[in-house]
C-alpha cells in the first residue's frame, strides 16, 4: 500500500513538473513572439510600412495632399514619435504643419482603459484657417466632413454604458505655435504641465499673442493681447495664479484725437497700450464658478498715463455675473475702496445686458492723477479731495447717489446726486447732476483756481464773496454745458444761469440779485446795495483771445456785460432804472451807464483796465437833456384822459348827490303837507 503511494505521488510529481515546463514553454514562445514582434516594430522598415500606410489612408480620407515625414515606436523605452506631419487644404496651401511630436506612455495599462502618459512634447505648430466670405465653406471644413462620414449611424436601442477611460499625465509640453484665422494671428512660444509626486499639478504658459481686426465706426481697428507668463500650480494651502507681462493695445491708424489739440488728454481708445501684473489665491473652482483672492494687481499706460499701482479684490464669479468685495484701487496720489460690487455679464440669448451696482465707493485723489488721459490742465491739481458715491447702471446709463466731495479741511463741501445716459453715442450723452448743496469757506474757491495753470482774473472779487454756498443743476449736452441755481454769498444772493459754449467758445450767462452789496465786491464803500438783473457773455477761445492779447496785452477778460438796475444807493443818494454796458477787449473795460429821466438822461462813462485796481477806474459823469420820447407822451397822454376821466367821474358823482338831496327834500316838503291837510 505504502509502496503504491509513492509511485502515485513520483507520477504526481512528474506530472507537475510537465505543467511546468509547458506553461514556462508558452510564456517564453509568447515572450519571444512579443520581443520579435517588438524587435519589428522597432526596425525602421516596419515602421517605414506603417507610416506609409498611415499616409495613404489619411490622404485618401481627406482626399488632399497628406505627408508624414517619420515615424518611430521604441517597444522597450514605450515611446512613440512623429515628425514632419503637414496636411494641405483643397486649394493646395499649407492648412496644417506639426513638426515634432513625442509621447511616451505605458502599454500595459492601455488594456485597461487607462492612459499613463510620463511624458509628453509638441514642437512645433502651424495652422492657416480661412473663411474668405460668411457664406463660403472655410478651408477645413472639408476635415470636419470626411471624419463625420465615418461614424456610424445612431440606433433606435439605447447604447450601451461604455466604461471611461482615466487619464495620467505626468509631464506634458508644447512650443513653437503659431494659428492664423484670415487675418487673426495667434502665436505661443510654450505651454508646459508637470506633476510632482504629491500629484501637485503645475502649469506654465510663456509668451502668447494674439492680433485680431474689429470694424469700429472709425475704421477698422488693429488689436493686440498678450500675456508674458502665465503660471498656476498647486500649493500646500490653495492653488495661485501669476500672470506677468499682460499686454491689450490698439491702434485704428488715424492720429490721436489730442493731436492739435493740447486741451484734450491722451485716452484715445483707438491707442491703447496696458500693460499688467496679476497674481491670484483660487479659493474654489468648477467648471461652472470660481472663488479668488486678488492679492496683488497693477497696471499702467505709459501713453495716456494711467498707473494703477496696487489692485485688491475677493472675486466669485459664474457664467452669469461676479462678486466683489473688499475692493482696494491704488494710484500714486488716488485710493479707492469699495466694500462690494455686482456686475451681470451680457447674453445676447438670455436677453441680458451688461448692469451693475456698488456699495458706498469711497476714497481720496488728486485730480492730477488723471490729469495727462483726460485733463492736462489738472496737471498742477494737487489739493486733495476725499469722495463718496454709490453707483448702478448699465450699458445705457450710469446712476450716481449719496455723492459727498470734500477737502480734509472741510473748507469744500459738496452734496450731489446725478446720472448719465445714452453712454453709446457721444451727441446724444446726457449728464445730469442735483447739487443739494455746496458749501465753499476760506477763499477756498481761489484755492482751487490757483490749481489751475490758466489766467486767473476777479480774484480779489472771489475772495470778497466771503462763504459761498450753492444749490442747483449742472447738465452737459453735447459740448454744451449748462450751470443753475442759486448762488448765496456774504454780501447777497444771486440766481445764476451760466452756459459754456464749446463749440463756438463762448461763456454766456444770466445773473438777477434783489439784494447785493456791490460795493463791498469792487472795492467802492460808496456803492451800496443794488437790485437788478445782468446779461454776460464772454470770449473763452485760446486763438482769438492770444490773437487779441498780441495786440493789445491786458489783464481782463474778453467780453460784454448788459445790466439793468431796478434800484441802487449811491452814498446817501437811491436811484432807480439804470442801465449798463460794460464791453472788454482784455486789455481795457468801457462801460456807460444811462439813467433815463422825462426830459433828461443822467450819464456816466468809466474805464478800468485791472480787475484788482476797479476802484481806481476813471469816471466821466454827464447830462443829456431830449424831449418827452413817445414812450412819456404815451404816457403823458394816458395820465390827462385818466385826470379828465377821473374829473368827469368826480363831476358825475356830485351831479348825483345834488339831485339825490334834491329828492329827499322834496319827499319831505310833501310829507308836511299831507300832515297839515289830514289835521
Amino acid at each position: 500500500m505504502r509502496k503504491s503511494l509513492f509511485y502515485y505521488l513520483c507520477g504526481m510529481k512528474r506530472y507537475f513538473w510537465l505543467i511546468i515546463k509547458a506553461i514556462g514553454g508558452g510564456l517564453l514562445v509568447l515572450v519571444l513572439l512579443l520581443l520579435g514582434a517588438a524587435i519589428a516594430l522597432n526596425s525602421s522598415s516596419i515602421q517605414n510600412r506603417i507610416r506609409q500606410k498611415a499616409t495613404t489612408m489619411l490622404a485618401e480620407r481627406l482626399q488632399t495632399k497628406v505627408h508624414i515625414e517619420g515615424l518611430e515606436w521604441d517597444f522597450f523605452r514605450q515611446e512613440f514619435q512623429l515628425t514632419g506631419v503637414e496636411i494641405e487644404d483643397l486649394q493646395r496651401r499649407k492648412m496644417f504643419v506639426m513638426r515634432e511630436l513625442n509621447v511616451r506612455l505605458a502599454v500595459l495599462p492601455l488594456l485597461s482603459k487607462e492612459v499613463n502618459i510620463s511624458k509628453a512634447r509638441i514642437n512645433g505648430l502651424y495652422a492657416a484657417l480661412y473663411k474668405e466670405h460668411p457664406d463660403t465653406a472655410a478651408n477645413y471644413q472639408f476635415v470636419i466632413d470626411a471624419f463625420k462620414k465615418g461614424k456610424p449611424e445612431p440606433r433606435d436601442s439605447e447604447p450601451k454604458t461604455k466604461e471611461p477611460v482615466t487619464f495620467d499625465v505626468k509631464h506634458a509640453s508644447v512650443s513653437d505655435v503659431e494659428a492664423s484665422y484670415n487675418d487673426n494671428t495667434l502665436s505661443l512660444k510654450s505651454i508646459r504641465y508637470d506633476k510632482d509626486w504629491r500629484d501637485r499639478q503645475q502649469l506654465r504658459l510663456e509668451q502668447v499673442r494674439v492680433y485680431w481686426d474689429q470694424m469700429t465706426r472709425k475704421g477698422m481697428q488693429r488689436n493686440h493681447a498678450g500675456i508674458g507668463v502665465l503660471e498656476a500650480k498647486e500649493t500646500d494651502h490653495n492653488p495661485t495664479l501669476h500672470l506677468g507681462n499682460v499686454r491689450f493695445a490698439t491702434d485704428n491708424h488715424l492720429p490721436r484725437k489730442n493731436t492739435g489739440r493740447p486741451k484734450r488728454g491722451f485716452f484715445d481708445a483707438g491707442h491703447l497700450d496696458f500693460l499688467a501684473q496679476l497674481d491670484l489665491e483660487l479659493l474654489y473652482i468648477d467648471k461652472d464658478s470660481i472663488v479668488a483672492q486678488l492679492t496683488h494687481g497693477e497696471a499702467c499706460d505709459s501713453v495716456t498715463g494711467f498707473d494703477i499701482r496696487q489692485l485688491q479684490a475677493h472675486v466669485s464669479a459664474t457664467k452669469h455675473g461676479m462678486h466683489l468685495s473688499d475692493v482696494l484701487v491704488t494710484l500714486p496720489n488716488t485710493e479707492i475702496h469699495i466694500e462690494s460690487g455686482m456686475m451681470q455679464f451680457p447674453n445676447k440669448r438670455e436677453g441680458r445686458t451688461i448692469a451693475y451696482e456698488t456699495s458706498l465707493v469711497k476714497g481720496t485723489t488728486q485730480l492730477k492723477d488723471i490729469s495727462r488721459a483726460f485733463a492736462p490742465v489738472l496737471y498742477k491739481f494737487s489739493l486733495p479731495v476725499n469722495f463718496e458715491a454709490r453707483m448702478k447702471g448699465d450699458d445705457q446709463k450710469i446712476l450716481f447717489s449719496d455723492i459727498f466731495v470734500h477737502t480734509p479741511d472741510n473748507r469744500l463741501t459738496v452734496k450731489a446726486k446725478g446720472h448719465l445716459h445714452e453712454l453709446k453715442d457721444k451727441y446724444k450723452l446726457k449728464v445730469h447732476f442735483d447739487v443739494q448743496e455746496m458749501r465753499a469757506r476760506n477763499s477756498v474757491v481761489p484755492d482751487i483756481i490757483s490749481q489751475f495753470p490758466i489766467k486767473k482774473f476777479m480774484m480779489k472779487q472771489l475772495k470778497a464773496l466771503g462763504i459761498i454756498r450753492f444749490n442747483g443743476s449742472m447738465d452737459v449736452h453735447y459740448k454744451h454745458e449748462f450751470f443753475a441755481g442759486l448762488l448765496r454769498t456774504a454780501v447777497g444772493n444771486m440766481n445764476v444761469r451760466l452756459e459754456i459754449d464749446d463749440i463756438n467758445k463762448y461763456l454766456l450767462g444770466h445773473v438777477r440779485s434783489n439784494s447785493l452789496e456791490l460795493g463791498k465786491v469792487i472795492d467802492m464803500p460808496s456803492i451800496g446795495k443794488i437790485k437788478g438783473m445782468a446779461d454776460i457773455k464772454f470770449d473763452i477761445s485760446k486763438q482769438r483771445t492770444a490773437k487779441m492779447r498780441r495786440i493789445k496785452g491786458g489783464k481782463l477778460p474778453m467780453g460784454n456785460v448788459q445790466a439793468h438796475v431796478d434800484e441802487a444807493s449811491y452814498k446817501k443818494i437811491k436811484v432807480r432804472n439804470i442801465y449798463a454796458d460794460i464791453v472788454s477787449d482784455g486789455a481795457e473795460a468801457i462801460g456807460d451807464l444811462n439813467i433815463s429821466g422825462r426830459r433828461t438822461d443822467v450819464l456816466c462813462s468809466f474805464s478800468f483796465k485791472d480787475t484788482e485796481e476797479m476802484h481806481k477806474m476813471r469816471i466821466k459823469p454827464g447830462i443829456r437833456f431830449h424831449g418827452l420820447s413817445d414812450e412819456n407822451k404815451a404816457k403823458d397822454k394816458k395820465k390827462e384822459l385818466a385826470k379828465e376821466k377821473a374829473k368827469a367821474k368826480k363831476k358825475r358823482i356830485k351831479e348825483q348827490e345834488k339831485a339825490k338831496k334834491k329828492r329827499a327834500k322834496e319827499q319831505r316838503k310833501l310829507k308836511t303837507q299831507q300832515g297839515q291837510g289830514s289835521t
